[in-house]
């Protein structure tokens, strides 16, 4: 027995080491695997709103520019001013050469020369010319008029052949047909169609209460027969019985009395189905039901008491007979009143449909109105066919007379067009002009000794000239107007856009001074689309032309209800939004933590934060903003100590 204890002994010890060895494995496998997950830090979305920030860099110019500008081609001597020089009025700005500007002046004034000269030989010619074109023009203006007068003839015989053809319409016209108005016509056929239609239905009527006449008496006739038996069965019992004299006057007075009241004055009359009628004595049959009825109650009585002494039907069965036979009459009378009925009804149908049919209206026939009513249009039509023809004819001549016209003075103009050497005179002239007013710059030029000098103060922002170079076609000198405010320029980008509009508040940076401006001007570049120019003025005594600076601009958002980080929001392939978020799970070591992927609609965001469409996350959903290594949908984690 010792031996048993201790043996129990040593298996209860060994498997208590078991399961503490056991313990000790899944605790340390549950450490190995855990160590082994991302670790992962997590945020609850909150409410807030989104700032956006747009800064940008910029220089400083002038709002208004004057540029200077001299003939092309003169060659600089010497420059005086430089880029960003506050220059006054009458400032030296550059000199040209003398003796190259007075080489300019003689080269201009032989050209003035040769041009005078050639206008001079074009206008001998066409003085010469003008003779022949003289004949010429006569002659062109001879064949217009003749031209014009055969085709202004021609356009009046067409007139009057479309003022005839419209007199012959309205000849036709005034004979107007006397028509049954459209109106009338309906009527008639409203009024007909209704007759019809009342006939059709009283007729049917008619029918139908003919059937009901003939139901009603095939179902009294029925009836009544049944009547007569019961009767017949009755008088039969009462008058087998052993009191002869009793039940013979019991019986008679009860046969008699069924007999009169059942059928002695209710008559009917079938009525013909078209158009018949039928009738019914409904006063006997009242009177009758109701005499028959006491004669059954007396029959009943004085019956009953010679049946019993009788040996033929019991008394149940004469009084079964007899209830029988009152359930019959009722019927009976009740069937011949609604008889009556019926053939009150079918003679009032009858009549009505008699009334119609003496009443009858005729079928309207505008056969023969209509006939004369197509060809009184049709001879409207061939007068209306004969009037647009004429109008035609009429429009053909006016483009013909408009045509001769036309080529009448085109014939004028070709005889009175001027020859080449005309164009070429006017060329000539023109060209005189432009040469004489160059020439007068030059001398302009020559009297100030070729200094150029500034109309107006200013600061200099460009210089298109050198010393020794020639003077280009555009402007040479071009100075701010600092009788203007100053302005700060920037250009935005298709983003920055989104928040900058004119009207908006913006501070400028300029070196160690801060200032609050306004947008007072926005538009797209043309030569770089999606790029936008901002311009914003100055305060007075506020940044110099050409000074950079740095433009800022902070716009506020609404209040979202769900903001998260922009660590946690992820983009896919297809660029949809996501983040993951804390989920749970039962795994082999028990619960774990998994990253489960939720796809989200992004209201809006910055470079820190994103405002998501509340619905998918609430402030209590714990959303991944971070993890110490990778990790896909579905993964297990755990959380950062």
């Amino acid at each position: 027995m010792g031996g048993l204890i201790e043996s129990r002994k040593r298996i209860l010890k060994w498997f208590g080491g078991f399961l503490v060895g056991m313990l000790v494995l899944t605790l340390v496998s549950r450490g190995i695997y855990a160590n082994g997950l991302p670790r992962v830090s997590v945020e609850n979305p909150g409410r807030m709103a989104v700032e956006h920030v747009v800064e940008k860099a910029g220089n400083v110019k002038g709002s208004g520019e004057l540029a200077v500008n001299v003939a092309e081609g003169l060659r600089v001597s010497e420059v005086f001013v430089v880029p960003g020089e506050r220059i006054e009025e009458g400032t030296a700005l550059f000199s040209l050469d003398g003796e190259y500007l007075m080489g300019r002046v003689r080269a201009q004034e032989r050209s003035i020369a040769k041009l005078e000269l050639q206008v001079a030989t074009l206008e001998g010619n066409l003085e010469l010319a003008g003779a022949e074109k003289n004949v010429e023009m006569s002659r062109a203006g001879e064949d217009a008029v003749r031209v014009v007068e055969q085709a202004q003839k021609a356009l009046d015989r067409a007139l009057e052949d479309e003022a005839a053809a419209r007199a012959q319409l309205q000849e036709h016209l005034d004979k107007n047909l006397k028509l049954t108005s459209e109106e009338e016509r309906k009527r008639q056929e409203e009024a007909y169609q209704e007759w019809k239609a009342r006939l059709s239905q009283g007729t049917q009527e008619v029918q139908s209460a003919s059937g009901r006449v003939r139901e009603l008496q095939r179902r009294a006739e029925s009836l009544q027969a049944e009547v007569d038996e019961l009767k017949k069965k009755i008088a039969d019992a009462q008058g087998s019985g052993s009191g002869p004299d009793g039940a013979k006057s019991g019986g008679d007075r009860s046969e008699g009395n069924i007999s009169d009241g059942g059928m002695a004055e209710g008559t009917v009359i079938e009525g013909a189905q078209d158009g018949g009628s039928g009738s019914v004595s409904g006063n006997g049959m009242a009177g009758g039901t109701q005499e028959g009825e006491s004669g059954q109650d007396g029959g009943s009585g004085d019956g009953g008491s010679s049946s019993e002494g009788s040996g033929g039907a019991d008394k149940a069965e004469v009084e079964a007979w007899k209830a029988e036979l009152a359930e019959k009459e009722a019927e009976l009378s009740q069937v011949k009143k609604e008889l009556a009925q019926a053939g009150y009804a079918q003679e009032d149908i009858s009549e009505e449909v008699g009334a119609l049919q003496g009443n009858a209206p005729g079928q309207p026939d505008f056969t023969s109105e209509d006939a004369k009513w197509e060809s009184w249009r049709s001879t409207r039509k061939s007068l209306e066919d004969k009037i647009m023809a004429a109008q035609r004819a009429v429009e053909d001549a006016e483009d013909a007379l408009e045509k001769a016209k036309l080529e009448a003075d085109r014939g004028l103009e070709d005889s009175m067009r001027p020859e080449l050497s005309d164009s070429s005179l006017g060329i000539y002239r023109l060209d005189l002009e432009a040469a004489r007013e160059e020439l007068a710059k030059l001398q302009e030029l020559v009297k100030a000794e070729g200094l150029i000098s500034a109309e107006q103060a200013g600061i200099v922002t460009r210089v298109g000239v050198a010393a020794g170079e020639n003077t280009p076609a555009g402007a040479a000198v071009v100075f701010a107007d600092t009788g203007k405010p100053l302005q700060f320029e920037v250009i935005l980008d298709k983003e920055d856009k989104k928040y900058v509009n004119q009207g908006s508040s913006a501070s400028v940076s300029l070196g160690s001074v801060e200032t609050e401006v306004t947008v007072d001007y926005l538009t797209e570049e043309e030569s770089s689309p999606g790029s936008f120019r901002a311009l914003m003025n100055l305060p007075e005594g506020v940044g110099t032309i050409g000074q950079s600076g740095s433009f800022r601009l902070s716009v506020q958002s609404e209040l979202y209800n769900c903001c998260i980080s922009i660590d946690a929001l992820h983009t896919d392939e297809n660029q949809r939004n996501f983040v993951y978020v804390l989920g749970e799970r039962s795994g082999i070591l028990g619960k774990e933590l998994t990253a489960e992927k939720l796809m989200v609609e992004v209201l809006d965001k910055n470079n820190r934060y994103a405002a998501l469409q509340s619905g998918a996350l609430d402030g209590n959903t714990k959303v991944i903003n971070a993890a110490d290594r990778d990790f896909a949908e579905g993964d297990p984690v755990r959380m950062k100590e």
